[in-house]
């Protein structure tokens, strides 16, 4: 059976009115014709596989020759992605995924092993020296602003020592 028509079987089966398939297996012995038979024996190979292989169909009831056969969980999710087509490719995707993921992890995990604590030692070293550089920087801090206090403090000095100096000057004149 092609996924074409796995997709058709569940797309008919969704289309229907009551969400249930029903199978006559009775065959006509009266007008027999050998194309019904096997169209007949074709249908129940095909709805046993999907029940049976696929798991999409279950079993309802089965009253004499006819069977009557609903969607199972798995089923409904396959119509509900939009077909067997669509839910296979959506597994192939989540399968892509899945290797990915592990060549990813496995790629980690041999840089781990060949590289060994070295990242940590790094880490180590590069969280001493931002310690120091925040440290140096508050002394930095410290420091310009004591430059800054004695540069402003000589200025008020100059200034003073220029007045004093013009008055003075005024006095000695003045005399």
């Amino acid at each position: 059976m092609t996924d074409k028509q796995v997709d058709y079987y569940l797309k008919e089966l969704e289309k229907s009115e009551y969400k249930v398939g029903i199978f006559n297996k009775e065959i006509d012995t009266e007008n027999f014709d050998a194309q019904k038979v096997v169209d007949t024996m074709n249908k129940s190979f095909h709805i046993m596989y999907l029940i049976q292989e696929l798991k999409l169909l279950r079993d309802l009831q089965e009253i004499g020759n006819t069977s009557i056969y609903g969607l199972t969980k798995k089923g409904r999710k396959v119509v509900r992605l939009g077909g067997w087509l669509k839910y296979l490719e959506r597994e192939e995707e989540i399968e892509r995924r899945k290797e990915r993921k592990e060549n990813a992890e496995i790629k980690l995990t041999e840089f781990k092993v060949k590289t060994g604590m070295f990242p940590y030692y790094v880490a180590f070293a590069s969280f001493i020296l931002s310690t120091i550089s925040i440290i140096k920087s508050y002394n930095n801090e410290k420091t310009r602003e004591q430059q800054s206090q004695e540069i402003q403090l000589h200025k008020k000095e100059k200034t003073i020592s220029q007045k004093n100096l013009v008055d003075s000057t005024k006095v000695y004149k003045k005399k």
